[in-house]
């Protein structure tokens, strides 16, 4: 089927407003003129998605979407082209499911050669390649939370800097002096580089490629930070030791992500701050620690969700 023959499937759009509505009058269209048998019609068009999340001139659908009808005739180009009509964009993706250590999408095109967007948030350009680097939508309120902060004169490390969620907002709005950005998978750290760029805010970050235990372990930046992002889930926890002994002597302040159980929270956050003191005194560090902030992100999963920890670490005299 040629865009010529797609136009009466567009049309079948027209005046329409809500894009779920543009959807299921469009692949209603298509479907029909596939001449599909009325309940197999009836099926497909129950399952499209409700929620989806958008990058510039690129949807990503969520994960399976129409995945059992792999192979079908129908579920060709022309209905991807459609579904991209519909929601006003070039190209069509699949989510996958984030895995290893690379933090790795498995995202996949459907629609569209080339997966690189430039996705604009709070005023800030992000770039990067969808199906090589996540990037959470539903972290959008932490991002802009982030954003507000006052690190006037700040020097921060951003050990889990990805394209730059934290990286950026910091830079942009928070008046810090210097962020120190970690990162160990190539494709996001060469699209936080180019994002550096693009937000006009290289000269005030350093971003260091690799094993952060290794390539700020071996910096002069131990004892040198005012302020430490842990962003990395499940757990950020195999940072916590780095995070604490980048800071100054007098203390400073850590947003430390994890999952915790939901309506637990504030018990799993009791348990950071029990450890976190532990591992201080075993790194002979007389500090304290208090909770200044507890943020419930979004649901991680069901009955877990993703929480930040805003921590004062002080000097215990």
């Amino acid at each position: 089927m040629n865009d010529s023959d797609l136009e009466k499937h567009f049309r079948a759009m027209e005046g329409l407003n809500s894009p779920h509505q543009r959807l299921y009058k469009g692949l209603e269209s298509l479907l029909i003129a596939e001449n599909l048998e009325l309940t197999l019609k009836n099926e497909i068009l129950e399952k499209i998605p409700k929620r989806w999340e958008r990058y510039g001139e690129l949807v990503l659908l969520p994960k399976k979407t129409f995945k059992e009808y792999n192979g079908s005739k129908f579920l060709n180009q022309s209905f991807w082209k459609v579904i991209a009509k519909a929601l006003e964009v070039s190209k069509i993706g699949i989510q996958g499911e984030i895995k290893g250590d690379y933090r790795e999408t498995g995202a996949f095109l459907v629609l569209g050669n080339n997966a690189n967007v430039l996705h604009v948030e709070n005023k800030i350009i992000y770039s990067f390649n969808v199906t090589k680097c996540m990037f959470s939508s539903g972290n959008v309120s932490e991002r802009i939370r982030v954003s507000k902060f006052d690190c006037t004169g700040e020097e921060i490390l951003d050990l889990y800097a990805g394209i730059g969620y934290y990286t950026l907002p910091l830079l942009v709005y928070s008046g810090c002096k210097h962020v120190y950005s970690c990162e160990w998978n190539e494709e996001a750290s060469d699209s936080l580089i180019q994002n550096l760029s693009l937000n006009k805010v290289e000269d005030k970050c350093s971003v260091y490629v690799g094993d952060n235990n290794i390539t700020i372990t071996d910096s002069k930046l131990i004892g040198k930070i005012d302020r430490v992002f842990l962003g990395l889930l499940p757990s950020s926890k195999g940072g916590w030791k780095l995070g604490l002994s980048s800071l100054k002597s007098t203390g400073g302040m850590i947003h430390l992500h994890g999952n915790a159980p939901g309506k637990k929270e504030l018990e799993w956050a009791k348990g950071v701050m029990k450890e976190l003191s532990e591992l201080a005194l075993e790194m002979n560090k007389k500090w304290k620690f208090s909770l200044q902030h507890l943020e419930k992100v979004k649901w991680y999963s069901p009955h877990v969700r993703h929480v930040v920890l805003d921590i004062l670490c002080e000097r215990d005299e």
